[in-house]
């Protein structure tokens, strides 16, 4: 397949970035542009509806950086951590050796990124802790983001993500700080061996076919327990629809979905919603304040039926017929500059 003539070289002008890195401030300015193609690093940047005011839009940070999904399989001794943290380390010398590393190389590769990523775990807020809006609604100016992490450059970075924030909800504070720590602790060296191998894992459905079944191996077989592999037609369809869901859902729409069924669907949600607040406010069980928060939660749930009132454009997204993995990014990045406007 063209895919596995190809190799790496869909994504060799990030891997050079990668390579060339030689400061913490030059890896800052690298993880800003590399989130504007979608591409993970040591936090997410995300827009999102205020939590405590569904009008509001905010911009949010939380804490990443983590191959696996959640920070106990890094930290945690009992058999099924174990089983897992042990296939992901041997799922990360096989992508160290499908990058065309040797045995020991890929070995030291290993090492360098579990211990990076165990510490980002150790530094991570616990997955109960998240769902706590009390515990993840820290909201502050850039001044105040700036005082937490002082060698973080933040205008810096949220210009080169093409961001207007003024403030910012910081969801995992302590994290934060523990990722600058880091990021001025761990030599240069350590950090390039870990981007290189985020970056290839990150991308790895769009490259060789033989990344793309290592990559199910560990997070569709030993992570979430799936038998087989989807075939690849259902993979770029599903990728397709992620990237460029509301053309190909605009097709369908126009056969399948008159704006009659819409306008009747969206009826009854108003019955429900109205129904569910009647019943919240009825409750006897249920003090005051728990009430208001239940009521708040309910405001804040989207009502998305069939399709939207305005459908986004897509004018200047540039689509390559032989370029998958470019697609991909230059999508990801088309979506994130339409969030940032």
């Amino acid at each position: 397949q063209r895919r596995g003539r190809l190799g790496l070289s869909p994504i060799k002008s990030w891997l050079d970035a990668i390579a060339k890195l030689k400061s913490p401030s030059e890896m800052l300015t690298l993880l800003a542009r590399m989130e504007r193609v979608g591409l993970g690093g040591l936090w997410g940047i995300m827009l999102d509806q205020d939590m405590r005011s569904s009008e509001q839009w905010r911009m949010y940070i939380c804490q990443s950086g983590l191959g696996m999904p959640d920070r106990e399989y890094y930290l945690k001794d009992d058999a099924e951590s174990k089983r897992v943290r042990a296939a992901y380390e041997r799922h990360l010398e096989a992508l160290a050796r499908l990058a065309g590393y040797g045995a020991s190389e890929a070995a030291s590769r290993r090492a360098t990124i579990m211990r990076i990523e165990t510490e980002l775990a150790r530094a991570s807020m616990r997955k109960e802790d998240t769902r706590d809006v009390d515990k993840i609604y820290n909201r502050m100016s850039l001044a105040q983001l700036a005082k937490l992490t002082p060698r973080i450059d933040w205008a810096e970075y949220f210009r080169i993500l093409g961001a207007k924030a003024h403030e910012v909800i910081a969801m995992q504070p302590e994290f934060l700080k523990a990722a600058e720590r880091m990021l001025y602790t761990h030599p240069i060296e350590e950090w390039r061996v870990y981007l290189e191998l985020q970056l290839i894992s990150d991308m790895s459905g769009y490259l060789t076919p033989a990344l793309a079944r290592e990559a199910f191996r560990f997070y569709g077989r030993a992570l979430m327990g799936t038998k087989h592999m989807r075939p690849l037609w259902r993979r770029v369809l599903g990728a397709v629809s992620g990237s460029l869901g509301e053309p190909l859902g605009r097709i369908y729409i126009k056969e399948h979905f008159p704006p009659e069924a819409k306008r009747r669907m969206l009826q009854m949600l108003d019955d429900l919603f109205e129904a569910y607040e009647a019943r919240i406010k009825k409750l006897d069980w249920m003090s005051p304040a728990t009430k208001k928060k239940a009521l708040t939660k309910l405001s804040m749930v989207a009502r998305k039926i069939g399709y939207p009132d305005k459908w986004k454009s897509y004018t200047g997204l540039l689509i390559k017929p032989d370029d998958y993995a470019g697609n991909a990014l230059r999508a990801a990045a088309y979506e994130h500059k339409r969030a940032m406007r």
